[in-house]
């Protein structure tokens, strides 16, 4: 007789209300095909949505299906993410498992759990609403570059000093998040690659004019038609590889710089073909916007010739600055 489970059942629900972080317990119990428990079986937890309405605001909700898609790898945030070490259990001997959930990042909205074993799955649980400390994730600063490569030399690694990239993390009213706030903050980063006439337009404040019926039918359609048909011919081939050219990369956890600023040790932008990249952080599943130019790097590719020759004329102009000044102070004292 197979021990593999037919049905898995909700036992216990979860919450009506979690927030992210927070630990919250539902129970289950699997059973044979013969009615009877299955027990010491290894059961997953999975997230799922909900169904409702999310907590995004309009804007970020347009954002998600329209700014992105025009983007290579650009996010809007992260699927709700659970504890790996607490999404998985081993029924007992009267087939029921406990678990102890925690999600450890993820967007608000609402979702819910189901259990699964091979291909077995229970039902949905009951809807719960995800909440989130963290609101927004702003960037400070990030060095841009406009690099010169040889395309042998590729991938090329960037490196940047410990204090050029700093992000700030705020909760809904403004306030910075600081760890004694979260514990055990959860971060990511995440390097997408622009493509060309992506920014030309404002894809959400469009939809934004067709949600509130701001333009005549007829301009609806031709509005949605631009936004899809050609938004999505500007995607070009490639255009769902993610981080496929580029990547941004730290040591260890950033540091808290006081009011809510982070730091990231040895920070570096590791890049493998030429192309403008921008990179997202990402906070507790909170991203940072896809639309800040302020953390893009350009990459160009040159012959080796070429860039020998870039490189005299740069040392020619110097050379000729130099030689200015002596002139000009050589002048000066002729004078005296």
């Amino acid at each position: 007789m197979s021990s593999k489970p037919t049905t898995i059942a909700i036992v216990t629900q979860p919450p009506k209300t979690i927030a992210v972080g927070d630990v919250f317990v539902v129970t289950i119990k699997a059973t044979l095909s013969t009615g009877a428990a299955a027990p010491y079986v290894p059961i997953t937890a999975n997230v799922t949505s909900g169904g409702g309405i999310s907590l995004q605001s309009a804007s970020n909700f347009l954002d998600s299906y329209f700014g992105p898609q025009l983007a290579k790898g650009a996010t809007n945030g992260d699927w709700p993410e659970l504890d790996d070490d607490r999404a998985q259990m081993i029924t007992d001997g009267n087939g029921l498992a406990v678990f102890k959930l925690r999600v450890r990042s993820g967007i608000p909205g609402n979702y819910s759990v189901y259990f699964s074993a091979g291909s077995t799955k229970s039902r949905k649980t009951s809807p719960f609403k995800l909440g989130n400390a963290v609101y927004s994730v702003t960037v400070n600063s990030f060095p841009t570059h406009a690099l010169k490569v040889a395309g042998e030399d590729l991938p090329k690694t960037l490196y940047f000093d410990d204090t050029d990239v700093e992000i700030t993390v705020n909760d809904v009213s403004g306030a910075p998040i600081t760890p004694s706030i979260v514990q055990a903050m959860v971060f990511r980063a995440s390097t997408f690659e622009v493509v060309s006439g992506w920014e030309s337009r404002n894809m959400t404040e469009e939809m934004l004019r067709v949600a509130k019926g701001d333009v005549e039918s007829s301009e609806k359609l031709k509005t949605i038609y631009s936004l899809i048909v050609e938004g999505s011919r500007r995607l070009g081939d490639g255009s769902s590889q993610v981080n496929s050219g580029a990547s941004f990369e730290y040591d260890g956890l950033p540091v808290h710089a006081g009011s809510g600023k982070y730091r990231f040790s040895n920070p570096r932008l590791v890049v493998s073909k030429a192309g403008t990249y921008r990179t997202q952080f990402l906070v507790q599943g909170i991203a940072s916007s896809s639309s800040h130019a302020l953390s893009d790097a350009t990459v160009k590719l040159y012959s080796k010739s070429e860039l020998t020759k870039i490189q005299w004329a740069n040392n020619a102009a110097i050379l000729s600055m130099i030689a200015l000044m002596f002139l000009g102070l050589w002048m000066r004292l002729r004078k005296v």
